[in-house]
């Protein structure tokens, strides 16, 4: 049972009501790696560029992986076994919307220079290498 704690002010109700909207859609289903079928898919979704596709379901070497397995400190080291790199955030949006709904667990990288290990897969989830997104249209000054 999960229990939701708020603060006794003003707005109290409003405010548990909306923590248990948003508790109803979190999914607790487990995550599970992805599947030949999977890479299938997103071959089609990302227009079949295979330098946006590294995997070791289809006959992939395994070395080719090892950089984003394995973190920067060389302390941590995952098995994934699909590695998507997009090149814009239509991309990303349409991977992590299969994702969700297909309940394939996501690990998101940016250099993979961390220190603790935070961007490298626990076990087979697919890694959504973000290295390619390196172009910055504009600045909001605004807001940061």
């Amino acid at each position: 049972m999960i229990q939701v704690v708020t603060s006794r002010r003003v707005g109290d109700a409003s405010a548990r009501r909306a923590a248990i909207r948003f508790l109803s859609t979190v999914s607790c289903e487990p995550l599970r790696g992805p599947t030949p079928d999977d890479v299938k898919h997103f071959r089609a979704m990302m227009g079949n560029r295979e330098s946006s596709i590294l995997t070791t379901m289809c006959g992939g070497d395994e070395n080719d992986l090892d950089p984003y397995n394995i973190d920067w400190t060389r302390r941590f080291r995952g098995s994934s076994r699909l590695v998507l790199s997009p090149r814009c955030t239509r991309e990303v949006s349409s991977i992590l919307k299969y994702c969700n709904q297909a309940l394939i667990g996501v690990v998101t990288q940016g250099g993979n220079t961390g220190l603790c290990g935070g961007a490298t897969p626990v076990g087979d989830e697919l890694i959504l290498s973000l290295k390619k997104m390196d172009s910055i249209y504009g600045i909001d000054e605004t807001s940061g």
